[in-house]
């Protein structure tokens, strides 16, 4: 799935919103997680194009103010559909548990969003 860089960049919006919308702080421990996670899966990028990615990704973040949920609830439904390897899912719930951790406190916000997503997908 996130072999592309759309893919690649319409997850780390995922990883983004998750990091922010849930708690309502952006922590940098978060955000260096997140670059982490993608990084791993797109381990050929180099740290410019992953700084490049990153800022592309946190701009479309900051002008989609207005629209977020819409824009979340249509990227789970795309990488519902687009992905059909569960293992791929399941490691994508890894990487939001991760990046929740990453501050040291996981809000109850934060587990309802990967438990509702894990349903929404299936992995019950």
């Amino acid at each position: 799935m996130a072999s592309g860089i759309t893919s690649l960049k319409n997850l780390g919006y995922l990883y983004l919103a998750f990091a922010h919308l849930t708690d309502e702080v952006l922590e940098e421990a978060e955000i260096d997680s997140i670059k982490e996670r993608l990084h791993r899966r797109a381990p050929e990028m180099s740290e410019l194009d992953l700084t490049k990615l990153m800022a592309n990704i946190e701009l479309w973040y900051n002008n989609s103010s207005e629209n977020r949920q819409e824009v979340i609830r249509m990227l789970v439904g795309e990488i519902h559909f687009e992905v059909d390897d569960e293992m791929v899912k399941r490691s994508i719930i890894e990487d939001l548990e991760s990046i929740a951790g990453s501050d040291q406190t996981i809000s109850s916000n934060e587990d309802a969003f990967i438990k509702n997503l894990s349903s929404a997908w299936g992995l019950n």
